[in-house]
């Protein structure tokens, strides 16, 4: 708006064009401010849609975050539908973007249950029907960081138990059972621990 006022009064002051030019110029330097005015308002509306987009998406990756599809799965739902309803996307989108969604879910829920039941999530992911939209490589993955993620679980039980053992605070033969038994411990730990005793 700005470039085309100095322009027009640049070209007024400095020449004093002709009615009929002048007629032709005030029609071209109008059309040149409608057409900045659209191209503004066009960028504009491409920016606020992108924003919006990110921040659906921004809430569709934390609803997914909660790894409990139950949960997250109505609201991811929602959110996309309310993408759909305000124009943000396209219905045929949708679907595509629901499937991603809900296998981020799984993904997540899959690092979740890793991190928080170490000694249990291989035997959990094991099971094809939990976590069902891993594809198999995923699942893989994160089988292998599950099993990595229990060894040191045990590993570092083992460590304590030995520790309690040189502080003067030996464990039982009963408790050690017991740990072995509920896979705190590894048999191959247990054998090490019996060694270093």
């Amino acid at each position: 708006q700005d470039t085309a006022t100095n322009l027009r009064s640049s070209v007024y002051d400095q020449h004093s064009p002709g009615p009929a030019l002048k007629r032709q110029l005030d029609q071209n330097f109008k059309d040149w401010e409608l057409t900045n005015t659209i191209e503004t308002k066009t960028i504009a509306n491409k920016k606020a849609i992108g924003t919006a987009n990110l921040r659906v998406d921004e809430a569709i990756n934390e609803a997914a975050k909660t790894g409990h599809p139950e949960a997250a799965e109505p609201q991811i739902r929602d959110l996309i539908k309310g993408k759909v309803s305000s124009g943000l996307i396209a219905p045929q989108q949708a679907k595509n973007e629901l499937q991603v969604a809900l296998n981020k879910v799984d993904e997540y829920g899959a690092r979740n249950y890793i991190e928080s039941n170490p000694i249990g999530a291989a035997k959990y992911l094991e099971d094809k029907k939990n976590l069902s939209r891993l594809d198999p490589d995923q699942r893989d993955r994160f089988l292998t960081e599950a099993r990595v993620r229990r060894h040191q679980f045990q590993s570092d039980q083992v460590q304590g138990i030995r520790d309690s053992y040189d502080s003067g605070n030996p464990k039982s033969k009963a408790e050690l059972d017991t740990l072995e038994k509920t896979e705190q411990i590894s048999p191959r730990g247990r054998e090490m621990y019996d060694a270093y005793v």
